[in-house]
């Protein structure tokens, strides 16, 4: 089964390393198959800033798909905190 991440990153992100930090993140969990592989791309930018989409595919959908989801967005996280990466803040900063 394909699980997709939707991601949404401040401009000033150096896109590339977002990507591989991503990627890393997928390949690194256990039930995160190795093919195909996981993919990322750099979907669209938005009023907000830069989406990403990240993909990965999970070898049986019945032991659940939001558990291995979960974990890879935690993960995602923790890489963001730890590099500085920020992600997109929606609204007005001055209201």
């Amino acid at each position: 089964a394909r699980i997709e991440i939707k991601v949404i990153l401040d401009f000033a992100t150096d896109a590339k390393s977002a990507i591989k930090y991503m990627l890393e993140s997928a390949k690194t969990h256990p039930r995160c198959i190795k093919n195909p592989e996981p993919v990322c791309w750099l979907r669209e930018f938005s009023d907000i800033g830069i989406v990403f989409v990240l993909a990965f595919w999970i070898g049986d959908v019945h032991e659940g798909r939001n558990t291995p989801q979960s974990e890879i967005m935690l993960t995602i996280l923790d890489v963001f905190r730890r590099e500085k990466i920020k992600f997109a803040q929606s609204g007005d900063k001055n209201s």
